[in-house]
């Protein structure tokens, strides 16, 4: 009996991270996209111009694109560190399992 209910509480939890992996997907596509058509049209703005007129259009495509999504990554972003591997007490011996010259 407790073991059904394990099982199927597993399987709530890898339908809830199924579903959220594909969300979480679908919603960088969407901000990828958004970004993509922004930048395209700032600089489709710059075709033809000649250089006085670019610099104040970079100048813009900076402050209205490139420093908000920075902002917003460096908001969002998490440092990670990778867990600590156990130090192996018979070093020689583990590199020749895994097929390496010692």
């Amino acid at each position: 009996m407790i073991n059904s209910k394990f099982i199927l509480e597993r399987q709530r939890l890898e339908l809830t991270r199924s579903n959220a992996q594909i969300s979480i997907t679908e919603l960088d596509k969407t901000l990828i996209s958004s970004i993509e058509n922004q930048l395209r049209a700032h600089v489709n703005e710059l075709r033809g111009k000649d250089a006085k007129e670019v610099l104040p259009l970079l100048r813009n495509l900076i402050d209205q694109v490139v420093q908000p999504l920075s902002r917003r990554i460096q908001s969002e972003y998490t440092p990670w560190s990778p867990p600590l591997v156990p130090t192996l007490k018979n070093t020689d011996a583990n590199c020749r399992l895994l097929g390496w010259v010692v």
